[in-house]
């Protein structure tokens, strides 16, 4: 039992020190980047909580890009993290403290579930820390720090765990595990549904057909599926009907163009934000873009030697079972390996002007095609090296005394932890969050409305932004008071949104106007950078229709009465 607490607790508290580069542990309510995609992921977190406690029939709709219905689906909807946030949102509003812990809970989970999986697989306790921590504090998680559904995928280890667990003891209670498993990490995200799918199919390959298909288990396998089907065709329905009304559509001509995605050295390269990495000159791996993908120093050293223990012992032994054992890890671990780089190279290969597997796979299942950031399979990769780096390990330590077997080990976890601490980051943890004022005084007019109010936010930072961050600022803004709002911001836009948007920019011009009234808006919201312009308030302030609420911090809010405008437009 000292054991077990003593494990959990380095893995907790290394779990805080990681997460503590995001946020202060003193004030969980503030984030290092509270705009852009980190933004999306929080306001898609908090209504899908709330629309699980309040209103799971319209868990899709989500209240931005209004007027159409289902915008959460333009971005990953985390029901399983959205479940585990909800009650959090009964406790407080800021929608950065569950967002946070969530954080905490994909560093700790993934420490403890790849140590079951090592565990299960090597029946090796020293071993098993080792792939906890690896697994737990790659850099990886670090690089997709505003990508709070991928960085969650704690879940893959544990439901590989849950199938070697099935295969050695199949029955209703293993069966029914791995399939909570499965769907749990599946709902995070599609790209961790299909990352997972394909390591749970390596494994499956590698095990050999007498491992995997017993007399016992068909009828497991029947009820596995089923299981999974039901939990999982409901949620993935809506985004089948996004790929024709939105651009995620425009995501299928990817399969013909997008590749060779990856390089070697995108694995090898220490990132600028570690201590070796900073020293690098001129060194192009940060924390942003795709192709930060560096496994680390000690994690390949170990995997080495996990090769040459597994080759050597699958000649030595012959046909013993430690034989056998040592083929399937050489095998899966390769497999994996080849397997993750192949499908992070993309679709094509301009370079060999050939289509590559995942071309192939797109076509015959089209919405993998929407999987446009192939470097995202290099979880695959590091599932390769999660079980050769443990054999290796386990390996050199073998013969050793059970002590210098625990220094051996803590030595490793400690230069790998070295290796890949983000020391230094383009970003501060201590950045508080601060709902914007317009947003309060929404909040306030909301409060007296039993319909959803629909406001547009100005200005519309397409027009300003080469990437236009400050739209998801609106819509984790919204979370105060869940008014539709017009304004919206994800990987891909409703198919009329843009020009739409192109059209109420033009405000104060006839046109613009025009759609303003037959939207319905109740509220233009003026932010900072749209106040200097005089024609807006001017225009507005001119119109029966339409009253000016100002603010102190200069902003101000047009209110919109609907009834008067129609009278006033029929006249």
């Amino acid at each position: 039992m000292r054991r077990h607490v003593l494990v959990h607790g380095i893995y907790l508290a290394l779990s805080l020190l990681f997460a503590s580069r995001f946020f202060s542990l003193a004030h969980p309510t503030s984030f290092a980047i509270t705009e852009g995609d980190p933004a999306l992921m929080c306001w898609t977190l908090q209504w899908v909580s709330r629309a699980l406690l309040h209103d799971p029939w319209h868990l899709f709709a989500g209240n931005a890009f209004f007027p159409y219905r289902h915008s959460i689906v333009l971005s990953d909807a985390m029901v399983t993290l959205a479940a585990v946030n909800a009650p959090i949102r009964l406790v407080t509003k800021n929608p950065w403290v569950g967002h946070n812990l969530l954080i905490v809970l994909a560093y700790y989970l993934s420490c403890v579930w790849a140590a079951w999986f090592v565990r299960e697989w090597m029946r090796s306790e020293v071993a098993a820390f080792w792939g906890g921590i690896f697994w737990g504090f790659l850099f990886f998680r670090v690089h997709h720090i505003g990508h709070l559904q991928m960085l969650s995928f704690q879940g893959i280890p544990g439901a590989a765990a849950a199938l070697l667990r099935f295969w050695r003891r199949p029955g209703l209670g293993s069966s029914l595990r791995f399939s909570v498993l499965f769907i749990a990490q599946a709902l995070v995200s599609w790209y961790l549904a299909v990352i997972m799918t394909v390591i749970l199919a390596v494994l499956a390959l590698c095990a050999g057909r007498d491992h995997v298909f017993r007399r016992r288990t068909a009828k497991y396998y029947a009820l596995i599926g089923a299981v999974c089907a039901a939990a999982i065709v409901p949620v993935a329905l809506p985004y089948r009907r996004a790929f024709a009304d939105s651009t995620l559509g425009d995501r299928l001509a990817l399969v013909n163009s997008f590749g060779d995605a990856v390089h070697p050295s995108d694995y090898l390269t220490p990132p600028a934000s570690t201590l070796v990495g900073q020293a690098i000159t001129d060194n192009r791996y940060s924390i942003w873009g795709e192709n930060t993908l560096y496994i680390g120093v000690v994690p390949l050293l170990l995997s080495a030697a996990g090769l040459v223990w597994a080759a050597r012992a699958a000649m030595r032994s012959g046909k013993s079972a430690e034989a056998g054992h040592a083929r399937r890890l050489l095998a899966t671990g390769l497999a994996l390996v080849v397997v993750g780089y192949v499908l992070s190279l993309g679709f094509v290969s301009p370079s060999l002007g050939m289509p590559l597997p995942l071309h192939y796979l797109a076509r015959a299942v089209p919405a993998i095609a929407g999987l446009r950031a192939t470097p995202r399979f290099s979880i695959v990769v590091y599932f390769g090296v999660l079980v050769l780096s443990a054999a290796g390990l386990q390996a050199l330590v073998a013969g050793w005394p059970r002590r210098q077997q625990i220094a051996g080990c803590a030595a490793a976890c400690a230069l790998f932890l070295l290796d890949v601490f983000p020391v230094n980051l383009p970003v501060h943890a201590g950045h508080a969050y601060e709902v914007s004022a317009p947003d309060r005084a929404i909040a306030s007019y909301q409060r007296s409305r039993s319909e959803p109010l629909v406001v547009l936010h100005v200005p519309i930072n397409y027009f300003r932004e080469p990437y236009p961050v400050s739209e998801a600022t609106y819509m984790l803004d919204s979370t105060e008071h869940w008014a539709r709002i017009l304004n919206g911001f994800s990987g891909s836009v409703p198919r009329d949104f843009m020009d739409r948007m192109t059209t109420l920019n033009r405000l104060p011009e006839r046109d613009a106007v025009r759609l303003l009234l037959d939207l319905g808006v109740d509220i233009v919201a003026v932010h900072r950078g749209a106040t200097e312009d005089t024609r807006l308030r001017d225009f507005f302030q001119r119109q029966p229709w339409a009253a000016i609420s100002p603010l102190p911090t200069g902003e101000y809010l047009v209110l919109i009465d609907r009834a008067k405008s129609r009278t006033n437009r029929e006249q």
